[in-house]
């Protein structure tokens, strides 16, 4: 019997080791998948206090109690996608599968353009290897790509241009080798073209698209034959400036990378993670930057964290239709409006680099509430200021964290005679409320404000006796009268200075300009004219209408009108001085003068009478050569024995008078030579008609003088 008993209690305890039925079972979990920080609610039975939450084996951060019924455990960082369990009583229950969504999306590069990956140049011969690689994320073509190959890094002179085959394409993600000369061991893909010479020590490689210089390489490290160079992996592209930090050197010889390279990419880095929450307006924002140089892209998602749906879903509109949401596809994310109907929401933000790369942020949670009392927009409010009295109040804004804009409300009332202290209250809609002092000062200290600004120039001819005054209006007193100390008439431009003064003696001035215009007659160059001469439009600024030729100043003499014909006989003697005069009538100290000279001559070609027997030179020419090295009228006194023959300089000055005993010039006046220039002579012919009564016959001309 005793054994019999020993055998039952053996099996028993076998049994109950291995068919252990917990007391608490898990009907539902919702949500089934999120990040660090998500929570998941865990609906079932005869959960404890005690009760423990892990998923796949990592416990997680947080495990609230809610009752018997409901647990709301936090995933832990570290936590992998699996069963979700929990523990009381050193029994575990599990059910589903959580999925934990972190960053081991797709990390392809993503570069603008292919680039040189590494460059072989083999000790000695001609063997060299370059390689190319294409991370665009799209075949392409390499028809249009060329290497220009310069001789060492100094010069600017490109020794060769070497050329892929015509239509080689290379793939994404693909390294192609491409041959220089000939030997080498065969891994080539291809052979470049124009590649009768190699490279060696010192070379600068640049890769052309279309023309375009897009990568650039140096053999700036190693600097000798028999170099290696291979691109380091995380760059961001091809770099038209080579950079030593890009590269890294290996054996000479060592063949054994040609044809492999991986960009490698990393998911963006989450520098600041979002928060929780805990207001009227949910507001998260993360900052992160892009490890591999790429632009950045958000979408925000949120689960109801209310058993509603086991998934995360997109932040927008359609999804969540009571909120206004702004920033969804952004680092931050604001949702404003009825955001009671969101309280308890989880959110988190996936960012996304091109080409791929992604990173989960960790989940915040939004708490609704509203014990904040509004803050006043403007602190402090300004003073208010008054020379009289306030008639009128406008009541400062406060923002709430809820409702938005709140008014103030004060019980002072208007109007204000005195200095005083405003006390404005600021309440929201739910009870919350702020109060804000604002300083009101009675003090006339604003002088009178001009009623008009800028006063127009005044503008007039010769002088302005008098301006009517300008106002200026005061905040207390009104209208107000300008004064100046300027005296009047004003003769000459200048700037009036009107002071307005009120009754407090504020006062504040107001400039105006005065203008005086003269009447201004442009100056006439001197005239040298034969014969005649007309008299041109005169011409200037703020003239009368009466301007007008005088042979006197200040309107004196004879006058004479713009188109006046002035001839040789009109005077008796030259230069001639003539004023061009203008005068304001109604002022007559308001004039403008200018003169010139006028000199006319009596330039009627010469006449030889009689015919072929008298000869006048046109010039003379005292050089000693010879030939016209004086002046005479030839055989005018073997014609005319009585005849009389003068020379004038151009201004009418009797230079010498030449007779039958003296009938040469020689240039010359009292032993002075004159200067080259034109001389004018009179031949006086004295005749006898019939009668034997004298008749007189002149000739006049010009002629020569040339030295």
């Amino acid at each position: 019997m005793k054994h019999i008993l020993q055998l039952v209690l053996t099996l028993f305890i076998s049994f109950s080791s291995f068919s252990q039925v917990c007391v608490h079972s898990i009907t539902n979990a919702t949500p089934l998948q999120g990040t660090n920080g998500t929570q998941v609610t865990i609906n079932g039975t005869n959960f404890t206090a005690s009760s423990t939450v892990s998923i796949n084996g990592n416990p997680a951060s947080s495990v609230t109690f809610i009752d018997a019924n409901t647990l709301i455990a936090s995933v832990a960082n570290g936590t992998t996608s699996g069963p979700i369990e929990v523990t009381d009583s050193s029994c575990t229950t599990t059910f589903g599968t959580f999925t934990e969504l972190n960053d081991s999306n797709s990390c392809s590069v993503m570069f603008s353009d292919i680039i040189i990956s590494e460059v072989f140049d083999n000790n000695g011969g001609s063997l060299g290897y370059i390689e190319v690689f294409n991370g665009t994320g799209s075949p392409v073509n390499l028809s249009n790509y060329t290497i220009d190959r310069y001789g060492d890094l100094s010069t600017t002179t490109v020794t060769h241009t070497y050329t892929f085959p015509n239509g080689l394409i290379i793939q994404d993600q693909e390294a192609l080798v491409g041959r220089i000369n000939s030997g080498g061991s065969g891994i080539e893909d291809f052979d470049y073209e124009n590649t009768t010479n190699g490279f060696n020590a010192d070379d600068r490689l640049e890769l052309f698209n279309n023309g375009t210089l897009i990568d650039d390489f140096h053999d700036e490290i190693d600097g000798t034959v028999g170099y290696v160079y291979r691109r380091n992996t995380d760059i961001s592209g091809p770099n038209p400036n080579f950079t030593t930090s890009e590269w890294t050197t290996f054996t000479e010889g060592d063949e054994s990378d040609l044809g492999i390279y991986n960009a490698s990419s990393i998911p963006p880095l989450i520098n600041t993670q979002p928060s929780d929450s805990s207001d009227c307006t949910a507001s998260f924002s993360v900052s992160a930057t892009a490890s591999n140089g790429g632009m950045l892209s958000y979408q925000w998602y949120f689960n109801e964290n209310n058993g509603s749906n086991t998934n995360f879903i997109e932040v927008n509109s359609t999804n969540l239709p009571s909120v206004t949401i702004s920033g969804e596809t952004s680092t931050m994310l604001t949702l404003t409006g009825n955001t009671i109907s969101i309280d308890n929401y989880q959110f988190f933000v996936l960012i996304t680099e091109v080409g791929g790369c992604s990173s989960y942020s960790d989940t915040a949670i939004f708490t609704y509430q509203d014990n904040i009392a509004p803050v006043p927009d403007i602190t402090p409010l300004a003073t208010l200021t008054d020379q009289c009295q306030i008639d009128m109040l406008t009541a400062p804004t406060a923002t709430d964290n809820c409702v938005g804009s709140v008014t103030g409300t004060t019980t002072t009332t208007t109007p204000i005679t005195s200095s005083t202290t405003i006390t404005w209250t600021y309440t929201d809609a739910n009870g919350n409320s702020s109060t804000q002092d604002q300083d009101v000062v009675i003090n006339d200290t604003t002088a009178p404000v001009a009623d008009n600004d800028p006063l127009p120039t005044v503008n007039e001819e010769c002088q302005v006796d008098s301006i009517a005054a300008p106002t200026a209006t005061d905040n207390c007193d009104g209208q107000v009268t300008g004064t100046t100390t300027t005296p009047f008439p004003i003769t000459s431009s200048t700037t009036v200075t009107w002071t307005y003064t009120d009754a407090n003696g504020n006062s504040s001035t107001q400039d105006q300009d005065v203008l005086i215009n003269f009447p201004q007659i442009d100056s006439m160059a001197n005239v040298n004219e034969c014969q005649s001469f007309t008299l041109p439009t005169i011409t200037g600024s703020n003239l009368s209408g009466n301007e007008m030729y005088y042979t006197g100043s200040n309107g004196a003499g004879t006058s004479y009108s713009s188109g006046t014909v002035l001839n040789f006989e009109d005077f008796q003697n030259y230069p001639v001085t003539l004023y061009i005069y203008d005068e304001v009538l109604t002022t007559p100290s308001c004039f403008s003068e200018e003169t010139f000279t006028l000199t006319l001559q009596d330039c009627e070609p010469p006449v030889i009478l009689p015919p072929n027997e008298i000869l006048i030179p046109e010039f003379l020419t005292p050089n000693n050569d010879g030939f016209n090295d004086v002046w005479n009228v030839r055989n005018v006194f073997t014609i005319d024995p009585k005849a009389q023959v003068y020379i004038f300089d151009r201004y009418g000055k009797l230079l010498k008078a030449l007779s039958q005993s003296e009938p040469f010039w020689d240039g010359t006046f009292h032993g002075k030579q004159m200067p080259s220039n034109d001389y004018w002579y009179l031949v006086q012919l004295i005749n006898e008609d019939s009668s034997g009564l004298p008749m007189s016959q002149q000739l006049k001309g010009h002629f020569t003088l040339k030295r």
